[in-house]
């Protein structure tokens, strides 16, 4: 993002001290005054212009019989951050698989897993947020390495660099499944999931991360936090397989089980009286147990389907299935779903057989009804935890949040029709796909006014939301040699959705953010007129059509803004020729974004802006994109930049193309491997985020956020080696 350099920085501080017929000072100037006026930093470098590493290795052992085969491989990895410090996420696992079957075929396992201990020391402030500080601001660090506060009239943002932050992270992960054919066409399987992930982590404040000046009220501080998450699932099912009439019926029964237990506490400790004893608890003065956690999810499912194949033609899906939910009500746990699907191969129908260009062709349709659980454990009920010191050693306890005893399953409702066709001995294949979905029933946080003593209440939404859309999918082999091919895969989703139903909406906390008719994601906003060429200040009109520099903010939110994509989709490529390949994939939005540089008003101190900022009104009967600068809080200025923000100026073509992935892999000649005893072997160079092409202004139109870290460009090499 291309910012304003000193002197245009500093041309834009006196105008807009001028305009507010204000004279410099070391109260609202000490840029102009104290700080040094000819030093420039460009932020954005400095904040995150470091070149992030990743490096992986793996490694792995295989081997077995003929009924028995066994995998176990290894990884190591370690990614840095752009950001300045020794910041690094380390991990070191271990995968294994082992799977087989008896003599006679009737019995087979298959017994897989994972361990991974993950050492993260990620920063605790994504400094994005900061790249608009003044390009005259005093330097980072003191000469000794600490940090500058220049007099204390420089909030340095780098400090929260030293607060030290480690999570540390255990993640076992395994899954048995086993098999024995009963009779012919007839199968039992299991399969017995168990995970266990134990989570650590510690945020310390050292003094380092103090300024000097609030050293006697902040004091050093540790956060630690511990969790526990022990899950199982089971899934017996029974599948049975014949032939009925002209067709092939399947059936399946099964059923699931299902248990989530986790725990935690977070405990704060201050007033250590070195850093060096931040990670031990018992060094602080002070500590207290800021929450403790204790949770268990079950949830259970009975479910069949039923499929029947017709001649290689036809095709009927039947699904049914009972799930039941802890977190949920006694009267209310359980729900029954189902879902249809049918489909027909027309190109097996003899009508067809003359068009040889046709190779494959079917039509399927289908309409089901789904559930949703995720609305946190125990809503149902009041939830407490203690409050105070204890009193006569019992402790009193608060009421934590608003409990609903008719919490309900959110039920959707999908339906979709497809075609699929393919062309020239399938080297051309087509899918499109129009679906339809209807959430009801959904499960939300409800807003409440505060004066009943919470903000919300879990609620299940009366309203119905239609989600609804085409997918297009084409896959083409475009050349195919015995030394070279090239294959295209292009996909495109246009999709929309519409608020269907909403009883008793004008009467609901949703009034003024949804339209029966309208996208939920609708925005309104108010309706920008342009810079009054007299005042200078932004315009803006009113319900009736005049304009106005200060809107109602309510009954003036007449512009209705929909940022859902129009469309989005991707195309990728892959080209090999002898040991070589090349792939490449290109991922493509047309939408509108939001583009409001920063959350701070042009003309304030220590700010910087962005150079479009320049054209900006200076004096009556300028025509101007942007108002005057301002350079205090509450003036009419001020007040115009603020509503800006929340009308429809602030909306711009967000649409992108951006190369998303390019990968270039040359295989080890056959001949070479031999004499070195290998089996295969790969050298690599991939690359990520490589081109972006937008007229978004802002630092990605993907997330259009100015105080996020937009996507990074990677670029990764290696080898991959088989003996």
């Amino acid at each position: 993002m291309d910012l304003m350099n000193t002197q245009q920085y500093l041309k834009m501080r006196r105008e807009a001290l001028a305009n507010d017929g204000l004279d410099p000072s070391t109260d609202n100037a000490v840029d102009l005054l104290v700080w040094d006026t000819t030093r420039y930093t460009n932020w954005q470098d400095k904040i995150f212009g470091k070149t992030a590493t990743y490096s992986t290795a793996q490694f792995g052992i295989s081997g077995g019989s003929d009924l028995t085969l066994y995998n176990v491989s290894g990884i190591y990895s370690r990614q840095t951050t752009v950001f300045p410090g020794d910041f690094a996420d380390t991990k070191v696992g271990v995968n294994f698989n082992m799977s087989g079957t008896s003599p006679n075929r009737k019995f087979s396992f298959l017994f897989s897993g994972s361990y991974t201990n993950d050492n993260n020391k990620p920063p605790t402030y994504d400094l994005t947020s900061n790249i608009d500080l003044a390009p005259n601001s005093p330097k980072i660090y003191n000469n000794d390495g600490s940090i500058n506060y220049e007099d204390n009239t420089f909030p340095n943002p780098f400090a929260v660099l030293n607060v030290r932050f480690n999570t540390k992270a255990d993640n076992l992960i395994s899954n048995f499944t086993a098999g024995y054919k009963l009779a012919k066409g007839l199968e039992f399987k299991t399969s017995f999931g168990f995970n266990l992930l134990q989570v650590s982590e510690i945020n310390s404040v050292p003094s380092g991360a103090i300024n000097p000046a609030y050293a006697d009220f902040i004091l050093r501080n540790s956060t630690f936090t511990d969790n526990r998450i022990k899950s199982w699932i089971i899934e017996p099912q029974l599948t049975y397989s014949t032939k009925l009439w002209k067709g092939n019926l399947d059936a399946l029964l099964g059923a699931t089980l299902q248990s989530n237990n986790s725990n935690g506490k977070i405990v704060y400790g201050e007033g250590y009286t070195s850093d060096a004893l931040l990670e031990d608890l018992l060094s602080a003065p002070t500590v207290k147990v800021q929450s403790t956690n204790i949770a268990e999810y079950r949830y259970e499912a009975l479910f069949g389907r039923l499929t029947y194949n017709l001649l290689n033609k036809y095709l009927i899906n039947l699904t049914g299935r009972r799930d039941g939910s802890s977190r949920f009500g006694p009267e209310n746990r359980f729900h029954n779903f189902g879902a249809i699907g049918l489909g027909w191969i027309f190109s097996q129908e003899d009508f067809f057989s003359g068009i040889n260009a046709l190779s494959f062709g079917k039509i399927r349709a289908s309409m089901g009804w789904t559930g949703n659980d995720q609305i946190g454990d125990y809503r149902f009920l009041n939830l407490y935890q203690s409050y105070g010191a204890p009193y006569q050693n019992v402790s009193g306890l608060i009421l934590t949040s608003l409990y609903n005893p008719n919490l309900q399953w959110e039920v959707n409702r999908k339906q979709e029709l497809g075609l699929e066709l393919g062309f020239l001995n399938n080297r051309i294949n087509f899918t499109t796909s129009f679906y339809r979905n209807i959430a009801s029933n959904q499960l939300i946080t409800y807003p409440l006014s505060s004066v009943t003593g919470f903000t919300s209440i879990p609620f299940n939404f009366d309203a119905k939301v239609q989600n609804k859309g085409w997918e297009f999918v084409v896959t083409t082999t475009n050349i195919k040699k015995r030394k070279f091919s090239w294959t295209t895969s292009a996909n495109l989703t246009i999709e929309r959705n519409k608020l269907v139903d909403f009883p008793n909406l004008a009467n609901s906390p949703y009034s003024n953010t949804l339209i029966v008719g309208k996208p939920i994601s609708i925005i309104k906003a108010l309706s920008y007129a342009g810079v009054d060429p007299t005042t200078g200040v932004y315009q803006f009109y009113d319900s009736k059509g005049n304009t106005t520099i200060n809107p109602d903010v309510v009954t003036d939110r007449f512009a209705l803004i929909d940022l859902t994509p129009r469309f989005y989709g991707g195309i990728s490529n892959r080209f090999s020729y002898k040991d070589f390949s090349l792939d490449f994939s290109l991922q493509v939005v047309k939408q509108k974004g939001n583009y409001y540089p920063f959350v701070e008003i042009p003309g304030l101190q220590n700010h910087n802006q962005p150079i479009d900022m320049l054209s900006v009104w200076h004096k009556e009967g300028d025509h101007a994109p942007y108002q005057k600068y301002t350079s205090q809080y509450g003036t009419d200025a001020y007040t115009s930049a603020t509503n800006v923000k929340d009308s429809d100026f602030r909306i711009s073509d967000a649409s992108f193309v951006r190369l998303k992935n390019v990968s270039i892999s040359w295989n080890i000649p056959a001949g070479f491997c031999e004499r070195m005893r290998l089996q295969h072997g790969r050298v690599y160079v991939q690359g990520q985020n490589l081109l972006t092409f937008t007229k978004f202004k802002g630092l990605d139109p993907e997330n259009q956020s100015s105080l996020n870290l937009p996507p990074l460009m990677m670029l990764v090499g290696g080898f991959q080696l088989t003996f």
